[in-house]
């Protein structure tokens, strides 16, 4: 025996609260998996697009990030000599100490300030890079001078172009905005 459309259809107005949760936990449940989705491509095409199979990453023994660690300037001397580290034009190898930092700075979504990854780069490391500027120059070394990503200065008030910020312990100047395409270069600033 067939139950009638109509019975169906009078069946959901009747229980209106039943049919509305119901409704309800299936929206929830696809805008979870699409937010998952984007999230996730998100940080694939991130990745993918920072990434270079040609450069590797040292680490101390036992860190697990750049944030937590730190390379001695005698281990860096001893990098540079290994075998298979590229070298430029003068024989001079291809290799770049960094040094990362995190200060907070106030950003368009929460005043009270948000982490942003701030960079100590040699010009070799702004060489590694697919970088370029869409505004102003490169800092110089042994100034206190900021190129800033981006998506930094459309996020933070306080990054853009020519503005000062106060962190340590002095006043820096931003004088460049990079652009990095797709990277997470966007989302740092180089010192």
């Amino acid at each position: 025996m067939k139950i009638p459309f109509a019975y169906n259809l009078r069946n959901l107005v009747i229980r209106k609260t039943t049919t509305l949760m119901t409704v309800a936990g299936i929206a929830l449940t696809v805008a979870v998996l699409v937010s998952s989705l984007a999230l996730v491509e998100g940080l694939r095409a991130t990745f993918a697009n920072t990434g270079n199979p040609l450069q590797i990453l040292v680490l101390r023994k036992g860190s697990n990030s750049e944030l937590g660690s730190r390379v001695s300037r005698e281990s860096f001397a001893l990098l540079r000599t290994m075998r298979g580290i590229a070298r430029d034009s003068s024989n001079e190898p291809i290799v770049s100490l960094e040094m990362t930092q995190v200060i907070n700075l106030p950003s368009v979504d929460d005043p009270k300030g948000m982490n942003v990854t701030l960079r100590g780069l040699l010009p070799a490391g702004i060489a590694m890079r697919s970088v370029h500027l869409t505004k102003g120059r490169w800092f110089q070394a042994g100034q206190r001078e900021i190129v800033a990503g981006k998506s930094i200065a459309q996020r933070y008030p306080d990054a853009q172009f020519g503005h000062h910020l106060h962190f340590g312990r002095g006043d820096w100047q931003i004088v460049g905005i990079m652009d990095g395409g797709q990277s997470a270069v966007n989302s740092e600033m180089s010192v």
